[in-house]
């Protein structure tokens, strides 16, 4: 019943299967990301021993957890300017202070659940579609803006990488 209040009108007919969509796209961005990330330290490792003779993966391998945890952290700052900015904190705030005042008994179970049904019908509407649109497409522009980074500033392409390890094999071969 409250799944449904909080689905917009213009799509009650797609309710849990939108917003699991809805879900999963950012999600299956974030996991690709961290894919091309991952082959492109081992690529960095490849290309700094190329260029200097010494091979430090531990330093570029631990950049990698900061940077995860800098990415979170402006993720959560980001959920909780996407929540103010579509009004959804206010909301939320005031069915929090329902529940304690029903906690408290100072309001009847049967009041509490119609406020609180009130305040969604009321109020939901278009703050949900604010998140669903926050959720999919701060992600996206995420997802696009590294993208293009990659394809316009990533000086190691697999040509190139092939290339230094051949040089860096021929290397080896001839220390040995």
């Amino acid at each position: 019943m409250l799944l449904g209040l909080l689905v917009p009108p213009q799509f009650k007919g797609l309710g849990i299967g939108l917003i699991a969509i809805f879900n999963i796209l950012p999600t299956l961005g974030n996991g690709l990301y961290l894919l091309v990330l991952v082959i492109n330290i081992a690529n960095t490792v490849e290309y700094q021993q190329w260029l200097t003779g010494e091979r430090h993966e531990g330093i570029l391998l631990s950049v990698r957890p900061l940077m995860t945890k800098i990415g979170m952290a402006v993720g959560q700052l980001s959920g909780m300017l996407i929540f103010q900015l579509t009004g959804t904190l206010a909301l939320t705030q005031k069915i929090a202070k329902i529940e304690r005042l029903a906690a408290s008994n100072q309001l009847a179970p049967i009041l509490k659940q119609q406020m609180i049904t009130n305040i969604l019908q009321n109020g939901t509407g278009a703050r949900v579609t604010g998140l669903l649109i926050c959720w999919t497409l701060v992600p996206l522009f995420g997802i696009v803006g590294i993208t293009w980074l990659a394809d316009h500033h990533l000086t190691i392409d697999e040509k190139r990488y092939d290339s230094i390890r051949d040089a860096l094999e021929t290397t080896r071969y001839q220390s040995s």
